[in-house]
């Protein structure tokens, strides 16, 4: 009886095993797919759409996942991500001309079917059906990422996290240091600037704000269970070099976000009790990445601070504020419905200022909040708000002002949200499954059979 007992436990342990490791390496093979491809945003449609296709296919591999997922994740996340879900489904919907001709903002697309016989028709509350179809469609991704990563047991979340960070930064790092040498041969992304970080990303800010990521997981480190002196010296170098990739990248909003992580790392010296080896350990680990990075890019990389901090002394010469004033008064028009995810770009114009305009299309509000209101209407602001108190609920329950992991969630995405104010983030796949991974760290509980420790 012992004995069929031990052999059943053996045997659920490695039933346990086989699916965190399954659960492990499909998000760890996407987030690579992801970051490889998904960077360009929706100037690149085919780049997306084999980020979309690894999804749905490694879902349909591990079916068991999602029906585990469904079931034992907390109804309250599930209702989040079905309403979120629902808004752009919603507006796809075809409604009579009764019903869409009374929204607001639509009058210059019933001007522009009557000029087709065509006034009279059911029409959808979005003004772009192929776009926000596009918008639908980017969430898939997303989905993916919460249900490997809910697989994974808690007791090996900060591994997954640090190899993701120190892997993917490391590659970006690589290529983006073939890009400056060779002057932007290396660009994945047609349109750049030669004198930018790109890595994996069309867009440097998002290149810059990966590195901040990166800089955020190191604190999901448990140094009081870690032995051995390398690894704080690895953990230092790297953060040296994450932060040398964010100034190359000459993103002026990653670059002030270093405070972000810098002032989670405090937390973690000073919030909870700590003992004296691993507070030396943490502020070696602070002063020694201020000193030897800074020290590194004033000795080899002068030219490039110069360029950065040039860049920061032109920020009253930015066009945001104009864009900013004008996508206000976009929002305006079609308050409180919205003209439908992802049509940002195509109702700007209506409401773009004559002395406001360039040689260059806007494409962005550079304010995600903005461009969500815009879009979705009072439902885009209602809903940020809701996935805003999500988090922060889920830091209050699950101590996360003294777990290492939840510090570092929390600081990745507090950056991702602040830059969200200037620019625009979530707007590419790479960066939204990044979001949605930090997202499943802090908020989403492993499933009951996951083993639960204590790594502060």
């Amino acid at each position: 009886m012992a004995g069929g007992s031990i052999k059943h436990t053996a045997g659920y342990s490695q039933d346990i095993s086989k699916r965190a490791a399954v659960a492990i390496t499909s998000l760890a093979v996407f987030l690579a797919l992801a970051l490889g491809f998904g960077g360009g945003g929706r100037g690149f449609p085919i780049h997306n759409l084999i980020v979309q296709l690894a999804a749905i296919l490694l879902l349909a591999l591990q079916p068991d996942l999602i029906r585990r997922f469904l079931r034992e994740t907390p109804k309250g996340l599930l209702w989040l991500l079905a309403v979120t879900i629902c808004v752009p489904l919603l507006q796809l919907v075809s409604l009579p001309p009764f019903l869409w001709t009374v929204m607001p903002g639509r009058e210059s697309v019933e001007i522009s079917l009557a000029l087709i016989g065509q006034e009279q028709s059911w029409r959808p509350i979005t003004v772009n059906s192929n776009l926000t179809l596009l918008s639908l469609l980017s969430l898939v991704p997303c989905l993916a990422v919460l249900i490997f990563a809910a697989a994974i047991p808690a007791d090996r979340r900060w591994k997954v996290l640090i190899l993701f960070a120190a892997v993917g930064s490391g590659v970006s790092l690589l290529l983006g240091g073939l890009q400056l040498v060779s002057g932007g041969q290396f660009q994945i992304y047609d349109g750049g600037n030669r004198h930018y970080l790109y890595a994996s990303f069309a867009n440097h800010n998002s290149s810059g704000l990966f590195f901040v990521l990166a800089l955020c997981a190191l604190l999901a480190m448990p140094f009081r269970r870690l032995k051995g002196t390398w690894w704080p010296i690895a953990g230092i170098a790297m953060a040296c070099l994450l932060t040398v990739g964010v100034v190359l990248t000459q993103s002026r909003s990653s670059t002030l976000l270093l405070i972000v992580p810098l002032l989670a790392l405090g937390l973690r010296l000073f919030g909870g009790r700590k003992g004296p080896a691993t507070r030396r350990v943490l502020i070696a680990l602070f002063g020694g990445s201020l000193l030897v990075a800074f020290g590194a890019m004033l000795l080899l990389q002068n030219a490039k601070i110069a360029q950065t901090a040039d860049r920061f002394e032109t920020t009253l010469e930015d066009r945001r504020p104009l864009i900013w004033a004008d996508t206000v008064d976009a929002t305006k028009r079609f308050w409180p419905v919205g003209s439908g995810a992802g049509t940002f770009d195509e109702v700007y114009q209506l409401d773009e200022a004559l002395e406001h305009v360039s040689g260059r299309r806007a494409g962005r509000a550079h304010n995600d909040y903005l461009e969500i209101a815009l879009e979705n209407g009072i439902t885009g602001i209602l809903l940020i708000f809701a996935w805003c108190t999500y988090c922060a609920a889920s830091l209050v329950k699950r101590r996360g002002l003294k777990d290492p992991l939840q510090i570092a969630s929390a600081a990745a995405l507090l950056s991702i949200a602040l830059q969200s104010f200037v620019d625009y983030p979530l707007r590419n796949l790479a960066m939204l499954c990044v979001a949605a991974f930090y997202f499943s760290l802090l908020s989403v509980n492993t499933y009951s059979d996951g083993k639960e420790s204590n790594i502060v």
